[in-house]
C-alpha cells in the first residue's frame, strides 16, 4: 500500500507499506509526478505520522482517536513471540560471549522484578508530557525489552545491572517543525529534573542523526528515563539510517562493513536534506549510490 502525501515545501512524501502495515520505503517526490492519497479517499481529512507508521485522520475524529484506533488495529494482528529466558541465554551466548550465563538470567530476574514500576513510570510520563509540553506533540513511550537491556549492559560496562540503565523507559515528542522542538526542550528544562541532556540538533552526529535528547529521573521512585524531542523528518531519518547503524540482514551487513565511507557519507548527506527541509529550504536531493541501492531503499 502507498501513501501520499503533500509537504509545503512543493514535494510529495510517498510511503510505502507492506501488508501488515510496516514500512518498506519512504521517497520525496516533485508535486507534480504523483496525487496525494488523502484526495482519493473522501473519508480521510489529513496525515499523522507516529514512529515510522502513516496514520490516516478521518472526519469527525480527533488525533487521539487516529492513533488509537490504528494502536488497537496492530494490536489484533498476530505478534512474534516474545523470546523465552532460555533462548535470550542462548542469543547472547553467541552475541556477547564474555557475559556468563548466570549474569544473563540474573539481569532477566532483575527486569521482571522492576517491570511494572517502569511500566507505571511510561504510563505517567505520557500523561504529564501531554498535558506539559507547549503545542500538540505526538507523544508515544515504551520499556526496554529484556533482551535489549542485557545485551546492552554486556556492551556497556560502566552499567552494574540493567536496573541502572538510563533508557529503561524511552519517551518520545514529536513535532512539524524545529522551532517547536526548541520551544518544547526549553519547558523540558524548565520543568523536568534534566540530569543529562544532548542537544543534537544544534550539534548533529557524526552521522546526520539530530534530535534532542534528555535524560530525567522520577524523585518518587528514582527511575531515569530517556526523552526525545523531535521532527517527524527527524524521526524518518532514524528509523531509515538504523539500518546503516544496527544492520539486520546479512546483505547489509556486509555492505556496511565494505562499503563504510560511501554508507556513511549518503547517510550524512540524507540528514542535512532532511535538515534543509525542516528549515523550509528547497534543497536538491541527495544522489544515492548505486550500491546501496542494491541493499536497502534510497530516500
Amino acid at each position: 500500500m502507498k501513501i501520499e502525501i503533500p509537504m509545503d515545501n512543493g514535494m510529495v512524501s510517498v510511503y510505502d507499506y507492506d501488508k501488515d502495515n510496516n514500512l518498506i520505503s519512504h521517497v520525496l517526490k516533485q508535486s507534480g509526478e504523483t496525487k496525494s492519497a488523502a484526495t482519493e479517499d473522501p473519508d480521510i481529512e489529513s496525515w499523522i505520522t507516529v514512529r515510522g507508521n502513516h496514520i490516516p485522520i478521518k472526519k469527525n475524529q480527533t488525533k487521539e482517536e487516529a492513533i488509537e484506533e490504528f494502536l488497537k488495529d496492530k494490536e489484533d494482528k498476530p505478534k512474534k513471540p516474545k523470546m523465552s529466558d532460555d533462548e535470550i541465554v542462548d542469543w547472547m551466548h553467541k552475541e556477547y560471549p564474555s557475559m556468563p550465563a548466570k549474569t544473563v538470567r540474573k539481569n532477566l530476574d532483575i527486569y521482571r522484578e522492576i517491570n511494572p514500576k517502569l511500566e507505571k513510570t511510561k504510563k505517567d510520563l505520557e500523561t504529564r508530557l501531554k498535558k506539559e509540553l507547549p503545542g500538540e506533540p505526538v507523544i508515544s513511550g515504551r520499556v526496554k525489552e529484556p533482551k535489549s537491556g542485557v545485551a546492552k549492559v554486556a556492551k556497556k560496562p560502566k552499567y552494574a545491572d540493567v536496573s541502572k540503565l538510563q533508557d529503561n523507559v524511552g519517551m518520545r515528542a514529536m513535532y512539524n517543525d524545529v522551532t517547536s522542538v526548541k520551544e518544547a526542550m526549553k519547558v523540558v528544562r524548565e520543568k523536568y529534573d534534566v540530569v543529562e541532556e544532548d542537544d543534537y540538533i544544534e550539534t548533529p552526529k557524526f552521522d546526520g542523526y539530530r534530535s534532542y535528547h534528555a535524560i530525567i529521573i522520577d524523585k518518587e521512585t528514582g527511575i531515569e528515563s530517556e526523552l526525545q524531542v523531535r521532527t517527524g523528518r527527524q524521526e524518518t531519518f532514524a528509523n531509515w539510517a538504523h539500518k546503516l547503524y544496527k544492520p539486520e540482514e546479512d546483505d547489509l551487513k556486509a555492505f556496511v562493513k565494505t562499503h563504510e565511507e560511501m554508507a556513511l557519507k549518503y547517510q550524512v548527506d540524507v540528514g542535512n536534506y532532511y535538515s534543509e527541509l525542516d528549515e523550509g529550504r528547497k534543497p536538491k536531493k541527495p544522489i544515492c549510490p548505486e550500491p546501496i541501492m542494491k541493499v536497502m531503499m534510497c530516500i
